[in-house]
């Protein structure tokens, strides 16, 4: 039994690990990158000009200018008080709220300030006017329609735009209770919706507005933290609940504890599907495909008062020494929507390949993926570095194995495998496999039959066995870029090297595009492009990759920038790392390209260079997968319950085992004491527990007797048997074979017929416990 009870637990346990497995435990951590900062940070927000461009206030005074595009940081110096909000007015001027020191506006040059301004509080009750407090502390900067609303440490204020047309220093008050006649009151957050001005306060949640002429508590009465509005909700942060408000009819809709043990900071919820949720040392994210999150570095406390800030495509979170950037289009789903590589087919297909190595096809219109299903043949831990098509097979490159892909059977077989190969590059071209490697250009003539690699050679003067072919592209004719010996036009399976394309004209050439009769070279100089046999540089601009047309997608580590005719950068950075395998151009029309899809670690995404959105596309899961889940959870339940019936038809046999147990010592006692009555009742007993037993075996009652002796004493003699029931030995004898024909017709058919068949045998041996028993 016990041994059963240990089988049972370690195949439930198994089966539960199984199917956790496969739905996937282990949560996936939060795309993002961090930068860390030898001061401690204190708070963060954005240019309100230059999308790129963020803003990084520390603990001991002054603040970063960071750009995302660049990477670059200038620091800004002011006097050495806490920065707790900054909000840009201008390229060259700023609004800092600053501990102690309350609201400042300052002008700067060359990241240096050269001029500022200071705002004080005139507090209404005090005996002698004018009495301006300036020792205050401005938590955060809210604008609406050129006027400021400040969140300080002795209450809500206003600086209304006609006040700083007027250079007037002195603000007016929004909100403070006249319990308080000393300067602090905590305000950490305004909100300003139309007329209504709501403020996260240290005694909860006020509404006041715009006119300063009514202000009215709320059912709220903790601290706010934060405050976020979505749709007419307003989500009120405490740092032990979250509240829900409806902003329109200034009610509480809902109350939601924090079940973390952590404290609770921000809540964020830009629709129905998606919801961030920050605390003290971590932050997550969810939606309708899974959850992911983030831990801190460190802890947050309640120094902070902007902590988090919001962006389109950003948010950003100043935790210590520490900015996190995560980016708002995550992927819950890891491996199974990591998109690896892309390839478009024609205008209405294109394939893509995840990073668990499952096959998709993309219908380009509809934005619809079908799983094709798990390639076979594939290893997805080697990095696919290029990929091509034919018309009758995917091909793909990693930097050791060429791989023919079959899309119909989703099947990979390996082509060529070298570790001198190095593979860099693949085109297919006329009936042709061009494969570019660290050291030499191959081809491979008719590659759905052959498998020869054959190199092509340079003209004489340049060495051909140290070329590091880049890319491969066709225009007029087949053109090969090296990284370090320039472009090369073939000819005749020779290359041929273009004028003006060496390494130390243009640089190092990484990629090629070809658009309307052009070749554009993208260089670590810049982007070049090469007309007739002219080469001009057309923008010093560094990124990963390129596709070229009358309008310019750059796409870097940091995201996305598109150039447009007049040669403005519209950028924006997702900090989404996109494959540069995984990049389809899709739709054109007569001013160039309209959009293109984008594979990443985040999943799949459709950018359009007309209104510079990025859209997340769904791909579509497997129904094989789900099956999978399905047919394992059904067999687990199937398998668990066969061991539970079989555990319980074995606990019965054990608790029918010791009944007989009981009542053969009973007969023995009794048997011995030669009381027949008690031994006639005990074998009545024991054919009841057998009562079906009893109406197969044709017993009189008295062969039901001697049939139960014979099972308490294995092999006594008919004598022994003959003193104690009041019969003939003879008889006795007789009965026992009665017994044996009976029960040898169904031994087969019963455990139990089998034992008393071998009990009543007249062959049986008596052993010396059975005669010790028998006396």
């Amino acid at each position: 039994m016990r041994t059963c009870n240990l089988y049972l637990f370690v195949f439930f346990l198994f089966t539960c690990i199984s199917c956790t497995d496969i739905s996937k435990e282990v949560e996936p951590q939060l795309v993002h990158s961090q930068i860390d900062f030898t001061l401690k940070t204190s708070c963060v927000s954005s240019s309100r000009i230059h999308n790129d461009t963020y803003f990084i206030g520390f603990d001991a005074g002054g603040f970063a200018i960071l750009n995302r595009t660049t990477n670059e940081q200038r620091i800004v110096k002011t006097r050495p008080n806490r920065i707790y909000d900054i909000l840009e007015e201008s390229d060259s001027t700023f609004w800092l709220g600053v501990r102690n020191e309350g609201l400042i506006w300052i002008k700067i040059r060359d990241y240096k300030v050269i001029e500022e301004k200071q705002y004080s509080i005139k507090l209404e009750n005090y005996i002698y006017e004018p009495n301006p407090i300036t020792s205050y502390a401005t938590y955060s900067i809210t604008e609406d329609q050129g006027s400021l609303f400040l969140a300080t440490s002795s209450g809500a204020y206003l600086l209304t735009k006609d006040d700083i047309l007027k250079g007037d220093t002195l603000l007016k008050k929004i909100y403070r209770p006249d319990t308080h006649t000393e300067k602090h009151y905590r305000v950490n957050k305004i909100l300003v919706k139309g007329k209504d001005v709501f403020c996260a306060t240290e005694t909860g949640l006020i509404l006041a507005d715009t006119t300063r002429t009514e202000t009215k508590e709320t059912p709220i009465k903790r601290e706010i933290l934060h405050l976020y509005e979505s749709k007419d909700t307003l989500y009120a942060s405490s740092q032990e609940c979250r509240y829900v408000f409806d902003m329109k009819s200034k009610t509480v809709i809902d109350s939601i504890p924090v079940s973390s043990n952590e404290k609770y900071f921000a809540y964020i919820r830009p629709d129905a599907e998606v919801e961030w949720k920050l605390f003290s040392n971590k932050i997550t994210f969810k939606n309708n495909n899974g959850k992911c999150s983030l831990k801190m570095c460190s802890i947050l406390s309640s120094n902070y008062k902007n902590f988090i800030y919001e962006g389109e495509d950003f948010i950003l979170i100043t935790c210590n020494h520490t900015l996190y950037i995560l980016s708002k289009h995550q992927n819950p789903l890891g491996d199974s929507n990591h998109v690896i590589a892309a390839i478009k087919k024609d205008d209405n297909q294109s394939f893509f390949i995840t990073k668990e190595g499952r096959l998709h096809s993309f219908d380009c219109n509809t934005a619809v993926s079908n799983p094709v299903g798990i390639l076979t043949g594939f290893d997805t831990q080697e990095n696919i570095v290029d990929i091509c098509l034919s018309p009758n097979y995917l091909w793909a490159i990693t930097s050791k194995r060429l791989y023919k892909i079959d899309c119909e059977k989703h099947k990979a077989t390996i082509l060529g495998e070298n570790k001198d190969y190095d593979f860099k590059s693949l085109a297919y071209f006329d009936d042709r496999l061009y494969v570019g490697s660290r050291k030499f250009l191959y081809a491979i003539t008719n590659p759905d039959k052959n498998k020869k690699f054959d190199t092509i050679r340079t003209e004489p003067t340049i060495d051909y066995s140290n070329l590091y072919i880049t890319d491969i592209v066709k225009r007029d004719s087949i053109y090969v870029s090296s990284l370090t010996k320039g472009v090369f036009r073939l000819h005749k399976d020779t290359l041929l090297s273009i004028p003006n394309s060496d390494f130390e004209t243009i640089g190092s050439v990484q990629q090629m595009q070809t658009s309307q009769d052009k070749l554009y070279l993208l260089t670590n100089k810049g982007i070049y492009l090469k007309e007739k046999n002219a080469i001009t540089l057309l923008n010093s601009t560094s990124t990963t990759k390129a596709i070229i047309n009358n309008n310019n997608l750059l796409i870097g580590n940091t995201g996305i920038g598109c150039r447009d005719n007049n040669n403005v950068l519209h950028q924006f950075s997702t900090d989404l790392t996109f494959s540069d395998v995984a990049i389809v151009p899709n739709k054109y029309n007569e001013n160039g390209l309209i959009d293109v899809f984008l594979g990443s670690s985040g999943g799949l995404y459709r950018y359009n260079l007309v209104n510079h959105k990025l859209q997340a596309i769904t791909i579509t899961p497997s129904t094989q997968i789900s099956w999978i889940v399905i047919v394992s959870v059904v067999v687990g339940v199937l398998v668990i319950i066969g061991l539970i019936l079989l555990f319980r038809s074995r606990a019965k046999a054990d608790t029918k085992q010791q009944l007989e147990d009981a009542l053969f010592n009973k007969i023995r006692e009794a048997f011995n004491k030669k009381d027949t009555k008690e031994v006639e009742k005990l074998g009545a007993e024991f054919w009841a527990i057998h009562l079906q037993l009893r109406n197969h075996l044709k017993l009189s009652l008295d062969q039901q007797t001697i049939a139960v002796i014979y099972l308490a004493f294995p092999g006594i003699k008919p004598n022994k048997v003959a003193n104690v029931i009041d019969r003939d030995s003879n008889y006795v004898s007789d009965d026992r074979r009665k017994i044996n024909i009976q029960a040898d017709k169904m031994k087969n058919k019963d455990l139990l017929c089998n034992k008393l068949y071998k009990s009543t045998l007249s062959t049986r041996q008596l052993n010396e416990k059975n005669s010790d028993i028998s006396g």
